[in-house]
């Protein structure tokens, strides 16, 4: 029987094309989304597995057999291109332990995936559905394993279409999942023909453009508590007449200020008509003009407000008259 957890599908329909929906669902991000833990996962060891795209450090967590956790991690790339992701799997026991990893599509569009270990395609074996999956080696206390996940965005993807891939940790033989990572290969876009074209990057990454049908993301690398998450959004008229763009956003853990949020045009603060429900309305601006804004997200999450210190998230809208677009702006904090 395959006891293999794997992300439900009924979620991910939910969920379109990025994860914005999956961070709102829950305070504790993810655990809402895993199918409960099968009968006699209670024995399954826990472990670490994390996640780094940009910068020093992985965006990673630590599952327990009856709460499986997720962290996120996204990268813009051209079309038909490969987004390379360092996964870090640990080990959390006292003892010397295997751990059992499982991949697979979960959503957007699917330009394939492979999974690297020190070099050794292990791909086959971590997409097996029989309840076997790609095994690490035995680890020592505390002792880690490092491997390569790319996936590739397909070449006819869209401005506002993602891959999402989900690696699951659990122990070996398929007993249970209780750790995982979301790699999402994200659109590479630096330019529009809207309107409303919203414009975003952060960590010295490429811009994604805010999405029309379904809001795209931008994940930045990770921080540590105290630390910032440095963002440039930019709307710009390609409509046909000249106007203005209302921006406007709104937090995606409703019940965590662990995260708190700045936008500025300058040096000048709009953090306040851009959470309110009004918006931020740039001044007119003539066919192909733009206005730059900043956001900073600061991580100020502590142990004793578990439930918010993993993730914080605000969703970006850009309106014209001709219609929205959005951005959900992510930082995982450790």
């Amino acid at each position: 029987m395959n006891r293999t957890r794997k992300m439900s599908r009924r979620v991910i329909a939910g969920v379109g094309r990025n994860v914005a929906a999956v961070i709102a669902a829950s305070s504790v991000v993810g655990a809402a989304v895993i199918a409960a833990a099968p009968a006699g996962a209670a024995d399954a060891p826990s472990g670490y597995i994390g996640i780094r795209a940009t910068g020093s450090l992985y965006a990673g967590r630590v599952g327990t057999p009856d709460a499986t956790t997720v962290a996120y991690s996204s990268l813009p790339v051209s079309t038909g291109s490969l987004a390379t992701f360092s996964i870090k799997v640990t080990n959390t026991q006292l003892e010397q332990t295997q751990y059992q990893l499982n991949l697979s599509f979960e959503f957007g569009v699917d330009g394939g995936a492979t999974l690297a270990a020190a070099g050794k395609d292990v791909t086959s074996l971590a997409e097996r559905t029989d309840g076997t999956g790609y095994e690490t080696l035995p680890l020592a206390p505390k002792a880690s394993q490092t491997l390569t996940l790319k996936v590739r965005l397909p070449a006819t993807a869209t401005y506002q279409d993602e891959a999402g891939y989900l690696l699951q940790l659990g122990s070996p033989g398929g007993a249970s999942h209780y750790a995982a990572v979301f790699a999402i290969a994200t659109t590479k876009s630096t330019t529009g023909n809207s309107g409303h074209d919203l414009l975003v990057s952060t960590s010295g990454q490429a811009s994604v453009r805010g999405g029309d049908a379904s809001s795209t993301v931008d994940i930045a690398s990770t921080i540590k508590s105290g630390q910032a998450a440095k963002f440039a959004a930019k709307v710009v008229n390609h409509g046909a007449s000249p106007h203005a763009i209302t921006l406007s956003a709104y937090n995606l853990a409703t019940t965590c200020s662990s995260f708190p949020v700045r936008f500025a045009v300058g040096s000048v603060d709009i953090t306040g008509p851009m959470l309110s429900s009004g918006g931020y309305t740039t001044p007119v601006l003539a066919v192909g003009k733009s206005q730059a804004i900043t956001m900073t997200i600061t991580d100020r999450s502590s142990t004793a407000d578990p439930s918010c210190a993993w993730v914080g998230g605000y969703m970006l809208t850009a309106t014209a008259d001709d219609g929205a677009s959005a951005v959900a702006a992510l930082v995982n904090g450790i």
